[in-house]
This record gives C-alpha cells, structure tokens and sequence, in this order.
C-alpha cells in the first residue's frame, strides 16, 4: 500500500471511530444504553462518517485516488526523483517483528534509533501505544533501514 493511500485509509478509519464517539454524545442512544441502541447508533456515526471523509478527501484535494504529487504537480512542483519504498512481509506479534529484525541483519543502535525517532524506547512500548502494530514498526524500519 502506498503512503497516500495508506494516509486516506488511516485518516478515514479515525473519522469513523470520531463518528461513533459523536453519534453517541450527541444522543443517538436515546435512552442512555448504548447497547440497546447499536443500530441507531451506527446509523448516525453513518451519516457523521461520511460528512467527516467527505470534508477529509476535499482536503486532500479531491476523489479517492488523487494524488498529492499530482496536485503538487498542478501548483508547479516538479518530480526529480522517485524511488520503490521497500516493502516489509506480513508481521503480526512482537515475535514475528523481532525474528525478522534479526533475519534483516539490523544492529540494535540501528533499531533503536528508529524506534526513538517515532516516539518510544522499545518495540514493546512503541507496540502499546494504540493503534500500532508489529506490522507499522516493520514497515517503518523497512523503510528507514533499507
């Protein structure tokens, strides 16, 4: 997946938890049991979801699939380089993370730094921070590291 998309997707995924988290604020479960309302509540963040990805994609300067460097291009920037952004295979636990690490031949300063520079002292804590996974720290040293 490419950063753009990846962006939209990560983007678009955080709207739809903001529009529960406002369908359920602003009355959706009418009686205060949110679980006896799911479906109104549902149908709301709906409606909320798509206005947010609506106002997202108008941001990012249009429909799905438009690219920032397209519309960089139009306001006059030139492309003088492009390069493959490395891929990292399927991970899905600290394990995994680690044996590939390990298999890549990284040393641990190297690691370390990078894991620093995103915020965190180790895998382990970097991995407790919601919404990361063992898969977006492998994609993150692929790519700084390759």
């Amino acid at each position: 997946m490419d950063a753009n998309l990846r962006h939209r997707v990560d983007a678009q995924m955080v709207n739809d938890r903001e529009a529960v988290r406002l369908a359920i604020a602003h009355g959706a479960a009418d009686g205060g049991n949110i679980y006896a309302d799911v479906g109104a509540i549902l149908v709301e963040a709906g409606a909320i979801a798509t206005g947010l990805n609506t106002r997202f994609e108008v941001r990012m300067g249009g429909e799905s699939g438009s690219s920032l460097v397209t519309q960089a291009q139009s306001l006059g920037a030139v492309v003088t380089k492009v390069e493959a952004v490395p891929e990292a295979p399927e991970i899905r636990n600290e394990a995994e993370l680690r044996a590939w690490v390990e298999k890549r031949g990284w040393s641990r300063e190297e690691v370390i730094e990078v894991i620093a520079s995103v915020g965190a002292d180790s895998a382990s804590e970097y991995l407790a921070i919601g919404g990361h996974t063992a898969q977006g720290l492998a994609s993150i040293l692929a790519e700084r590291l390759a």
